[in-house]
């Protein structure tokens, strides 16, 4: 994209494949680029995708254990909330 600030670096600077560039000022500090080479905008295969979602799925599926997990713990030990005892406590 070539609206990246590393990108327009490497464009305004007219790099060639292989240059390294002196430092540039980059986020607050410097950076030294090295132009390796240029790979067009495409889609990513599924391997090259799955870092981009794993943590999401990750945490989905953990949510959805632990929910499950607590279901069955409410089942096999049912609790009864007590109000009157409660308030009396709190009064």
């Amino acid at each position: 994209d070539k609206k990246h600030p590393l990108i327009k670096i490497l464009l305004d600077k007219n790099a060639k494949v292989g240059e390294v560039l002196p430092p540039q000022k980059y986020e607050g500090g410097y950076s030294i680029i090295k132009y390796e080479k240029f790979i067009p905008k495409r889609l990513k295969t599924f391997e090259e995708a799955i870092p981009d979602f794993a943590p999401e799925f990750q945490e989905l599926t953990q949510k959805k254990l632990t929910d499950e997990w607590i279901s069955k713990l409410k089942k096999k030990f049912p609790v009864k909330i007590e109000k009157a005892t409660i308030n009396k406590i709190f009064k």
